[in-house]
């Protein structure tokens, strides 16, 4: 019992992370008796949940892992990971980094692979690193999410509307550098061109705080798993 009981010490002095690498040591000594302890789940669902609101994406996300190595064939744990994921995708973008965010989807989905939870996070994150790609003229990666997303999305229509705007969008692109290459060169005076705005139809419709919104079983796609 050291391994539960340093564990819940540690979540007691609020440290969730530690507590829950505690679980897991306590796991792996008694597997089976660990994989049917609702005490033990609800002590991991308690440290992802103090991470999780506190704002602390990625050790939220490193706690559902482990609950996830214990539990494997809980939905909740599954959806919590999703949730942690999702927001650490958001961070990436609103950072301007779309390859972080799509490192965080490689590793969300290897984790969930051969599941619908994969493609459930594809249909939201890919749509949102595609833009962000596009902004920062990431062309290829802008066009790996868009095929990502049509493989994930059975609506053929707006994986269709996800690859014609990627694609609207570098011709934009290109044409504007043509043109920079043919006119006179630019004097220190002459701003840069802008990025090409966003269409007001894309990403598709988004969370408060601009993410687009995970698809949920439930009909509360707000709330904390």
């Amino acid at each position: 019992f050291v391994w539960h009981n340093t564990g819940r010490q540690a979540l007691e002095r609020g440290d969730p992370l530690t507590a829950a690498t505690r679980f897991l040591e306590e796991a792996r000594l008694r597997p089976e008796m660990a994989s049917r302890s609702d005490l033990l789940a609800g002590l991991l669902a308690r440290a992802f949940r103090t991470e999780y609101e506190g704002g602390r994406f990625g050790s939220a996300y490193r706690i559902a892992e482990i609950s996830l190595e214990i539990f494997p064939g809980k939905t909740s744990g599954k959806d919590r990971l999703l949730a942690a994921a999702m927001k650490r995708i958001d961070a990436a973008c609103e950072a301007g980094d779309p390859g972080a965010a799509e490192r965080v989807l490689d590793q969300a989905v290897a984790v969930v692979a051969g599941s619908g939870e994969a493609s459930r996070l594809e249909r939201g994150a890919c749509p949102l690193i595609a833009a962000v790609a596009v902004r920062t003229g990431d062309w290829d990666l802008a066009a790996r999410m868009a095929g990502r997303f049509a493989a994930a999305q059975p609506d053929r229509a707006e994986s269709d509307r996800l690859a014609r705007w990627v694609g609207a969008r570098e011709r934009d692109a290109s044409a504007e550098n043509d043109r920079g290459v043919c006119a006179d060169p630019p004097t220190a005076s002459l701003e840069a061109p802008a990025a090409p705005a966003l269409p007001v139809d894309f990403p598709p419709q988004s969370g408060s705080a601009g993410t687009p919104l995970l698809e949920s079983r439930n009909s509360d796609a707000s709330a904390v798993p």
